[in-house]
């Protein structure tokens, strides 16, 4: 969501709802200027920096292989396309993930 400004998110967001930005591809300074803004904005929550644990990924294998969770993937490019991927990524239009795929050959 760091490509998206803040008020961009808050046009979309229920009265009750709140922003919480995370530790994700926008940055350090994505999350620094919510800390900042957090006390002036009523959607605006404090900051989430996750923390992963090894139990994790498997959790959300069971979950995926359950059918409980599905992924959302946009788009596929073979390792030889990586360029092309990161400059569609990059663009911000995505909805979904960006995935590289590395086939042994």
């Amino acid at each position: 969501m760091a490509n998206r400004s803040f008020s961009d998110l808050r046009r979309v967001l229920s009265p009750q709802g709140v922003i919480i930005p995370n530790s994700g591809h926008g940055g350090i300074s994505y999350v620094f200027k919510a800390f900042l803004l957090s006390p002036f904005m009523r959607q605006q929550g404090r900051p989430f920096v996750a923390t992963p644990k090894d139990k994790d990924p498997i959790f959300l294998k069971e979950l995926i292989e359950a059918g409980r969770i599905t992924p959302v993937v946009d788009r596929t490019h073979r390792l030889s396309e990586t360029p092309a991927a990161l400059g569609y990524a990059a663009e911000g239009h995505a909805r979904g993930k960006v995935v590289i795929v590395i086939i042994a050959e």
